[in-house]
């Protein structure tokens, strides 16, 4: 198991991938983009093929992080994950800064609209107002199906990778057999399933990635024609009617450029963009939930630029006021080395150079 290579018995200080930081950076300026135009000015720029994969692209890294995760803490059975000294550091990461947020959205609707108390209650329990407000329950459900499918794949590693496709597929069949309404259906992780699987199966077999090189080139360009078909020439599938652009088979598009991510960007020479790009990437939910608001309530008259600057910057202040930690702007070598230390991840960054 390539993990091993990750994490080392010797050296379990927690260290990050600027792979990572740099594709959560991309992925949450995308969000902000989309939501910034028009669907047809979208479809215009081919944004189905790379504005569009900002939420897959965070679901196949969440997949690979939770591994890490896992593998650092040397979590072997279910029960392990849910140890509360394990939980409650990622319940806490999503929940303290999404009561902030959605405090705020209640009590502007309480002034300016005022809404029953069933009407709230639901709203905070399904996300909140605004764009992207069914990624807090997404993310809730990911930490309690994320040990299911990391452990059952460190024992059955293809007969895993099987069953998740094939939950997938069978969501979205009954999804429109019974229907499932779009306000649920955007709820349930099961339409991120086959995502997260990539990042978890990334995570175990790196090297088999590479090496697999043509067949993901082939499996990307039939997963990019799926995204050209439902965009451009009119096809309307019969199975993945909800959101075609993200839904399971284009799930290798979506991989292929986090495939890429790995083996270009680790490899960007030494630059301010490093520090900012670990900066927002450790912003990335708290800019999410401000863009919620942003857009929610109409911020983004003001032009293009501010639009896109706005949810940023508030999202990291957010950010280091709500976690009470410091901002470094140091750029020096000395202090990147200390910020993306060789071990244990050296491995994993020096494979995908060659």
């Amino acid at each position: 198991m390539f993990g091993n290579e990750l994490i080392n018995e010797k050296n379990k200080k927690k260290n990050r991938l600027i792979a990572i930081d740099y594709l959560k950076t991309i992925s949450i300026l995308l969000v902000i983009f989309t939501h910034a135009i028009s669907a047809k000015f979208n479809d215009r720029i081919l944004g189905p093929f790379w504005i569009d994969m900002a939420v897959p692209i965070f679901m196949i890294i969440s997949g690979l992080t939770y591994s890490l995760s896992a593998k650092r803490k040397d979590i072997n059975k279910f029960s392990e994950w849910f140890i509360w000294d394990n939980l409650k550091k990622k319940l806490t990461r999503v929940l303290i800064p999404y009561a902030v947020i959605i405090s705020i959205e209640v009590g502007a609707y309480t002034i300016i609209d005022p809404q029953s108390f069933g009407k709230l209650l639901y709203k905070v329990t399904t996300g909140g107002w605004g764009p992207g407000s069914y990624y807090i329950p997404i993310l809730l459900q990911l930490m309690v199906i994320f040990p299911l499918l990391f452990i059952s794949f460190n024992k059955y590693p293809k007969s895993t990778m099987i069953l998740a496709f094939s939950i997938h597929l069978a969501f979205d069949i009954y999804s429109n057999m019974l229907p499932i309404e779009t306000k649920i259906y955007r709820l349930l992780i099961f339409r991120y399933l086959a995502f997260i699987m990539m990042g978890i199966m990334l995570y175990h077999y790196p090297r088999k990635v590479k090496k697999k090189g043509k067949e993901l080139i082939v499996l990307a360009i039939l997963s990019g024609a799926y995204i050209w078909m439902c965009t451009y020439y009119g096809y309307k599938p019969f199975i993945f009617t909800k959101w075609n652009s993200t839904s399971l088979p284009t799930v290798f598009w979506a991989f292929g450029i986090v495939v890429l991510g790995f083996k270009y960007l680790n490899y960007i020479k030494d630059n301010i963009f490093i520090n900012i790009a670990k900066i927002i990437s450790k912003a990335s939910l708290h800019i999410y939930l401000v863009q919620m608001v942003y857009f929610h309530f109409d911020f983004d008259r003001f032009g293009l630029v501010f639009t896109m600057m706005a949810p940023i910057i508030i999202g990291i202040f957010f950010y280091y006021i709500e976690t009470g930690k410091t901002v470094n702007f140091h750029f020096r070598k000395e202090l990147r080395d200390k910020l993306y230390p060789s071990s244990p991840f050296i491995s994993y960054r020096n494979f995908w150079q060659y």
